[in-house]
């Protein structure tokens, strides 16, 4: 394996949906391209041949521990044991350095992974929502106190091509997921409700498909660049005796603010519910 001089090398285990999708942002980004190269193994003919162009390949599980130093293992949550233990393994006690470790599985906690990482690496769990496809990500993240600044720093680095960056509480990965990894799924419906409202109001599908795009995008960047609350927003688009406001008023009297706060309320229970599973696993 090659990678440029100057650049951090990362490895990658797992490239199932958020894998692949965290390979493809990294690839695209040039922040990443120009600070980091990414390694990937996979055993697996058929993932190596859908891999995007510029990830390079470790032949085995030694090599990518050995050259990379931060390996980020996006595997299933009841994986993640056999997969930790197995490149803790793999490093000789007092080596050089510490590596960095970024877990991406629900449900697995730090203590956890430091239990099967050992002292070899400086373990972090992120939480990424589907967005990073596109360079959009949010990124729930929480290190131990064992984590040092500027490993902290390096990992932060890495992600900040790739979207926006919280510090989470561990305590709190749940709700965090709740709202910022289920919340595309909450837009996506929301933003199929707009399209079908246009059909209704006598608009043609597809383009009430660009309009309820647009109108999620435009709202978001308007948020986002202005810093206003959405109350502000909203009040400044709605005049009285209006169009708007007459449909606000008909989602007031739905209750729809009670149906996404159910909506999240709900993800987190499951949330909860599958930590316990995972519990259960382990005993």
């Amino acid at each position: 394996m090659s990678a440029g001089i100057s650049s951090v090398p990362i490895g990658l285990i797992g490239f199932g949906s958020m894998g692949s999708a965290l390979a493809g942002a990294m690839t695209r980004a040039a922040e990443f391209r120009n600070a980091f190269s990414l390694y990937l193994y996979a055993k697996n003919e058929q993932i190596r041949a859908a891999a995007p162009r510029g990830i390079l390949f470790a032949e085995t599980v030694h090599e990518l521990v050995s050259t990379c130093e931060i390996i980020i293992i996006a595997v299933r949550p009841e994986q993640m044991e056999a997969v930790v233990c197995e490149i803790a393994g793999l490093l000789p006690g007092g080596s050089t350095g510490r590596k960095i470790l970024i877990s991406v599985a629900a449900g697995v906690t730090l203590k956890s992974l430091r239990k099967w990482a050992g002292s070899e690496f400086a373990v972090i769990r992120i939480m990424p929502n589907t967005l990073v496809e596109v360079g959009k990500g949010l990124f729930g993240f929480c290190a131990g106190p064992e984590v040092s600044h500027k490993e902290k720093e390096m990992a932060r680095a890495l992600l900040n091509g790739l979207g926006t960056v919280i510090d989470i509480d561990e305590g709190d990965m749940n709700a965090f997921t709740a709202l910022a990894g289920c919340g595309p799924g909450f837009l996506f419906h929301i933003m199929d409700s707009l399209c079908e409202a246009g059909v209704s109001v006598g608009l043609a599908r597809k383009t009430s498909q660009t309009i309820a795009a647009a109108l999620m995008d435009g709202c978001a960047s308007l948020a986002i660049q202005t810093g206003r609350h959405p109350v502000i927003l909203r009040e400044q688009g709605t005049s009285p005796s209006g169009m708007t406001i007459a449909g606000l008023n008909h989602l007031d009297r739905t209750g729809i603010r009670g149906h996404i706060i159910d909506a999240a309320r709900a993800a987190l229970d499951q949330g909860k519910a599958m930590d316990s599973e995972m519990s259960c696993l382990k005993k």
